[in-house]
């Protein structure tokens, strides 16, 4: 019996020196895995910052971010739309202003609701306005989202405008009758300006617009949709 110790204990000895190495191999396996997708996740969540692959992230670059309009690339004027505004105000008093967008045709009526009042017309393309009229007026323009900013020139004055598209019953208005043409502005907030031409050339203010509840209440007054209507 006392031979077959040493043996025995040798034994037992190399059994338990393969468990040992055993387990640290399973447990070396164990912490190279691969992380979780929830582990993923939040490292990016705490980070702030998309994947450099994500070009939806803050940051990212592509055609989006391109502006060769003066505003935010893609800005394009709807097929029809109305815009109305106030120029800054002058000593003689504040103008008004209105433009009409049809397909790529653009009018525009300026009026101080006494004497004063210019009609231009030209272009809408790419999201910019040209626009000239009668005595040098001319008026340039770069669509912004829903608002339209640029200059307004009329002789020797020039204003930086914008103006913000309405929804019917604002608007521009138009009545022509025995020769003479009275053009009315209704703001989104209702107010109205308006000028008369008389036959003679001269001008005046505008008589009360025949408009309630949003509906026109004479049949010789039109709703300016496109430059056409008043040309």
């Amino acid at each position: 019996m006392s031979k077959r110790g040493p043996l025995f204990t040798i034994a037992a000895v190399a059994l338990l020196g393969l468990i040992l190495i055993a387990v640290n191999v399973f447990n070396g396996n164990d912490d190279n895995s691969t992380p979780t997708a929830s582990t993923k996740s939040t490292s990016a969540d705490r980070s702030g910052t998309a994947p450099s692959g994500d070009k939806t992230g803050a940051g990212a670059t592509g055609n989006d971010d391109t502006r060769n309009d003066g505003g935010p690339a893609g800005d394009l004027f709807p097929s029809k739309g109305k815009y109305v505004g106030t120029l800054p105000p002058e000593p003689s008093g504040t103008m008004t202003l209105s433009v009409t967008v049809d397909g790529d045709k653009a009018l525009a009526y300026a009026c101080d609701g006494d004497t004063v009042e210019s009609w231009l017309s030209g272009s809408a393309k790419d999201g910019k306005l040209d626009l000239t009229g009668k005595n040098n007026a001319r008026m340039t323009g770069t669509l912004d989202g829903t608002d339209v900013v640029g200059v307004l020139n009329l002789g020797q004055k020039r204003w930086n405008y914008t103006v913000g598209q309405v929804r019917s019953p604002a608007g521009l208005y138009v009545e022509k009758s025995n020769g003479e043409v009275t053009a009315w502005i209704v703001d989104a907030a209702g107010s109205v300006t308006g000028v008369k031409l008389l036959a003679d050339g001269s001008t005046t203010a505008a008589p009360d617009i025949p408009l309630r509840d949003g509906k026109l209440t004479d049949p010789s007054v039109i709703q300016v949709t496109s430059p056409d209507d008043v040309s």
